[in-house]
């Protein structure tokens, strides 16, 4: 599953719920999760590929 769908997923589940200081720490908790588990680390000297035309245009 993608990153995306990850955290779109995580927002439709909590969708009509009434955001309390304990559903916004697990939303919270659950974005991390998801966003540790999309980082893939890169060998030392291994530069970042570039994507996209590089003007910052998402």
């Amino acid at each position: 599953m993608s990153v995306h769908k990850s955290i779109a997923q995580v927002f439709e589940n909590n969708m009509g719920n009434r955001i309390t200081p304990e559903l916004a720490a697990g939303m919270v908790r659950s974005l991390i999760d998801i966003l540790a588990a999309g980082v893939q680390p890169r060998p030392e000297g291994e530069q970042p590929h570039e994507q996209g035309s590089g003007n910052g245009v998402v």
